[in-house]
């Protein structure tokens, strides 16, 4: 698999860059927490034995930080 955190934009080109990894079935990611809402997305792709790629995978996440 090869995962990528950030933006949205641009995934294909940004997840082509990512090192293809094993698989794990949970990641934590360290994310700066603001005052207001901020939002990130992850992506991830996946690779079988044959070398069959995935479609790409991405959702979004959002964090509210209080003062």
């Amino acid at each position: 698999m090869r995962v990528r955190f950030g933006s949205r934009t641009f995934v294909e080109e940004q997840l082509a860059e990512a090192e293809w990894e094993p698989f794990v079935s949970a990641r934590t990611f360290p994310i700066e927490i603001v005052i207001n809402w901020i939002g990130q997305y992850v992506s991830v792709q996946y690779m079988d034995e044959s070398g069959n790629l995935s479609p790409i995978y991405y959702d979004d996440i959002s964090v509210e930080g209080q003062p």
